[in-house]
């Protein structure tokens, strides 16, 4: 009897403990959880000029600060209030595509930050890209996930997640151009992953991705001369005829 009474005692605790604990942001979504000022994000003149700004959860619905800057202007004040959490970081793309793409640190209380951005480099090559709203239910409505990893040099990989890039570097230009593929989180969700000027990798590439990857790679990019040293877009577009049923998680 004493065992019984104590495990009934403890089932009590551990009930009363779920029932206190806070549900997450996006059950709750309160109209104000993160209060302050806006982030301010100026640039130091019109060739620091940023084309995209994030600085938000991708994760959650509504906490996603995405903007695209106006030509005219030299800043931009990104909301803080009524956001899940404090975002941590903000993604910054140029509107030069000569320039690279960057991730900034933003510690709690930081009113301000200042862009400058570095050269891609003639042996570097960046890829941009907003990733598409996930389609399942459960995600609530925040950003796919899309990983991106090297044909050949596998070891070498990234997933991209909301706003984001990624950068490739080289020893030298004798070196052979680069493929890569993608891949979505569910099978058919993507229709396809595309960057003007990046054709698919070639046949024999495709087989050794395969391979690897146990089926076929079908979102496939390589490198050419001219796409060294400079920052490039990627457009990621949904496929309408994804079956939700069949491949969203419950």
């Amino acid at each position: 009897m004493n065992l019984q009474r104590s495990l009934l005692a403890a089932s009590g605790l551990l009930l009363a403990a779920m029932a206190s604990a806070s549900a997450p942001a996006w059950v709750d979504d309160p109209p104000e959880r993160v209060a302050g000022e806006p982030l301010v994000v100026t640039w130091a003149d019109a060739g620091h000029r940023p084309a995209w700004l994030a600085w938000g959860d991708a994760s959650a619905p509504g906490d996603e600060a995405l903007t695209a800057v106006e030509d005219s202007g030299d800043a931009v004040a990104l909301p803080r209030a009524g956001l899940g959490r404090l975002p941590r970081v903000l993604v910054a793309v140029p509107a030069d595509p000569g320039l690279r793409p960057q991730r900034i640190e933003v510690e709690e209380g930081v009113e301000a930050v200042a862009l400058r951005f570095a050269p891609v480099g003639g042996d570097a090559v960046c890829f941009w890209g907003v990733t598409p709203r996930d389609p399942c239910p459960a995600s609530m409505g925040g950003r796919l996930g899309v990983g991106a990893r090297l044909i050949g040099q596998f070891s070498v990989y990234t997933s991209l997640h909301g706003l984001d890039y990624w950068c490739l570097e080289r020893d030298s230009a004798a070196e052979p151009e680069r493929a890569m593929y993608f891949t979505p989180p569910y099978r058919g969700v993507l229709r396809s992953v595309s960057a003007v000027g990046f054709a698919p990798a070639p046949v024999i590439l495709q087989g050794l991705c395969a391979a690897h990857h146990g089926g076929e790679c079908t979102h496939t990019l390589t490198t050419a001369p001219g796409s060294w040293g400079r920052a490039h877009e990627l457009v990621f577009e949904l496929d309408e005829g994804f079956d939700a049923v069949a491949w969203c998680p419950i």
